[in-house]
Parts: C-alpha cells; sequence; structure tokens
C-alpha cells in the first residue's frame, strides 16, 4: 500500500472493517527509514496495533545479524509493539534460521538481548523442530509465527509441556 501511495486510505479502510492491528514490512520492498517511521507511527496514531518486521525474504549480506538487530531495535523506538523476525514458509537460510533451519544461538541471545527481553518479538518458526527450539529454549510464551495451520495444536501441546522437547527434557530429569 506503500509503494501504490494509498496507505492513509488503507489504514481508513481497515479500521472501518474492524481491524486493531497492521504490519509494516520492506521485506519485498525497499523502504527508507523515515517511509518506515512515518508508517509505524500513522497507523500507531490511528490506534493499530503495529507488528513490524525484519529480515529479508532471500538471505544477503542486508540481513546479517548486526542489521537484524539495528533493524529491530529501530522499530522498536519508531512505536512498533512487536518485531517479526523472518524466516518465511521455509525456516532455512534466513533471519537467524540456518541452513538446515536452526536458529543461531547468538542470533537467538542477541535478539532478545536486544529488544530487552522475548515479549516485543515474534519470531517465525515455520518448521516444528523450530517450534520445540524457541519454546525448550526461550520458554512455554515465546511469540511464535509463520506456524502452519496442521502445527498449531502441536505448539499449543509442547507449549504445555506434554509433547516435544519440554515433555522429552522434564521425562529424562525424573529417570
Amino acid at each position: 500500500m506503500i509503494w501504490q501511495k494509498v496507505y492513509p486510505d488503507y489504514l481508513k479502510r481497515a479500521r472501518q472493517l474492524g481491524f486493531s492491528g497492521i504490519e509494516i514490512s520492506d521485506g519485498t520492498i525497499t523502504m527508507s527509514d523515515e517511509v518506515r517511521r512515518e508508517a509505524i507511527s500513522r497507523a500507531a496514531e490511528m490506534g493499530f496495533r503495529v507488528f513490524s518486521e525484519v529480515g529479508r525474504k532471500e538471505w544477503s549480506p542486508q540481513t546479517g545479524l548486526a542489521d537484524l538487530v539495528a533493524d529491530l531495535k529501530r522499530d522498536l523506538a519508531f512505536g512498533a509493539a512487536k518485531v517479526i523476525v523472518e524466516a518465511m514458509e521455509v525456516g532455512q537460510s534466513v533471519g537467524i534460521m540456518d541452513a538446515e533451519g536452526n536458529p543461531s544461538e547468538e542470533g537467538l541471545k542477541t535478539l532478545i538481548q536486544a529488544a530487552g527481553g522475548p515479549q516485543k518479538i515474534i519470531f517465525e518458526a515455520p518448521i516444528r523442530h523450530q517450534q520445540e527450539i524457541f519454546i525448550d529454549r526461550v520458554g512455554p510464551e515465546v511469540n511464535l509465527g509463520n506456524i502452519p495451520p496442521q502445527e498449531v495444536l502441536v505448539v499449543e501441546a509442547t507449549r504445555r509441556g506434554t509433547t516435544g522437547i519440554p515433555f522429552m527434557t522434564a521425562y529424562k530429569d525424573s529417570v
């Protein structure tokens, strides 16, 4: 909507339709910091809860950890309620995910520290083992996104410790 120059009308229509949140992302288009700041602040001023997304749709030198951290801090400073860390639907070789789809320990710790805790981050985790890793390392209340619909119940069961890594960990500790 920004590149089509209809963003103000888009926000008005979204409000009329009852939407309460808006995502701001430059995963497919390039957006200057000024345009991004304006997009986030305009939506927030209209009462929307703003979710921004950092990271590109493909791995490139521009999406290294330092860039993700800088973008996360920037968007939080601009007024985003939460920042989504891109992992796409494939969940591999993008953002903090390696070629096998495992999140970088350094990336995970660095992003959480930069945000002042995990509450303001949504980690995209489309692959089951990623969901288990995030729940195990960050905790059951970790914000996860890009979950395939058929995985939602498994994610919730894993959060509650009845399946996946938390269950196996609890079982090993009790033996």
